[in-house]
C-alpha cells in the first residue's frame, strides 16, 4: 500500500503519526538507495523512518473507517474476558493486543484491564498499558470521527460504563 506526503498513518507500535516526507537514503551494505516515509508522531516528539517497500508488513495501516470504529465502540461495550492471573502471561498477551495495530484489539485490552482495575488495584506495568492502549484509541477515533479528544474520552468512558453495568446485572 502506498502511503502520501501529508496523510495520517497507523503504526502498531506507536498508534497515529502523519507522513511529512519520503526520503531516500543510500544504504552502504547494500549498495543502492532505499525510500523510506518519514513519519512524525507529534503526541510523542518522535519521528521515524520506515522503509517504503516493507511498510504494510511492518503494520503500517490507515485510519480506521466510520464503520471500524463503531465496532471499537461496540467491543468496550462487551463483557470483559478473565485475564491471566500470572503477571508475565497477562503482561504478553495484553502487550499483544496493543501493539498488534488492531484498533478492536486495543479496545478489547483497554476493556479487559479497565476492568481488571475495578476488581483489583492495577499494578504499574498494567497501568502503563492501560494509559496506552486508551491514548493510541483515542488518537485514532480522533481522526476516525474528527472528533475533539475530551469528546472520544467521554465515548469510551460511556461505552465502558455500559459494559460495566451489563456486568453488574448478570
Amino acid at each position: 500500500m502506498d502511503f502520501a506526503i501529508g496523510q495520517h498513518i497507523i503504526h502498531p507500535s506507536h498508534g497515529p503519526g502523519e507522513i511529512i516526507d519520503i526520503e531516500e537514503q543510500v544504504l552502504l551494505k547494500k549498495k543502492g538507495k532505499q525510500e523510506y516515509y518519514v513519519i512524525r508522531f507529534a503526541n510523542k516528539r518522535l519521528v521515524v523512518r520506515v522503509p517504503m517497500k516493507d511498510a504494510t508488513e511492518r503494520g503500517l495501516r490507515q485510519v480506521m473507517s466510520t464503520a471500524k470504529s463503531k465496532q471499537v465502540i461496540s467491543a468496550l461495550r462487551k463483557m470483559p474476558q478473565e485475564l491471566p492471573q500470572d503477571f508475565k502471561e497477562r503482561r504478553k498477551q495484553i502487550e499483544e493486543m496493543i501493539f498488534s495495530g488492531a484498533p478492536i484489539k486495543i479496545a478489547e485490552a483497554v476493556r479487559e484491564l479497565t476492568w481488571r482495575g475495578h476488581e483489583k488495584n492495577l499494578n504499574i506495568s498494567d497501568q502503563k498499558l492501560l494509559e496506552q492502549g486508551r491514548e493510541m484509541l483515542i488518537d485514532e477515533l480522533c481522526l476516525a470521527i474528527d472528533a475533539e479528544p475530551t469528546t472520544v474520552s467521554d465515548t469510551i468512558n460511556e461505552a465502558l460504563t455500559l459494559s460495566n453495568e451489563t456486568m453488574l446485572a448478570a
